[in-house]
């Protein structure tokens, strides 16, 4: 599994974008994740998959894993510390 922490980049741009939007939003698997709202991306019966936070419309935290479940990917994304990302400035 990875983690990937982007600022200033064009898909923490497009992923803003999804989240503001109701109509592409609604049709995402998002789940609230420590006071932030993750989208989650697994094709059903795949072992592929990421979840992707946007922290103080500033940063991109981007969970991803080969050969794990979905349950694996949310068990690391809860222990990142969101909040002690949004207070680097």
């Amino acid at each position: 599994m990875t983690i990937k922490i982007q600022s200033d980049s064009p898909l923490l741009q497009a992923t803003i974008a999804m989240l503001d939007s109701p109509m592409v939003s609604g049709a995402m698997e998002q789940v609230p994740l420590k006071g932030q709202r993750a989208i989650v991306s697994f094709e059903s019966g795949s072992t592929n998959g990421d979840l992707k936070v946007v922290v103080d419309r500033r940063y991109l935290v981007e969970v991803s894993g080969n050969n794990v479940t979905r349950d694996d990917v949310l068990l690391l994304a809860k222990a990142f510390d969101y909040a002690k990302l949004a207070k680097m400035k």
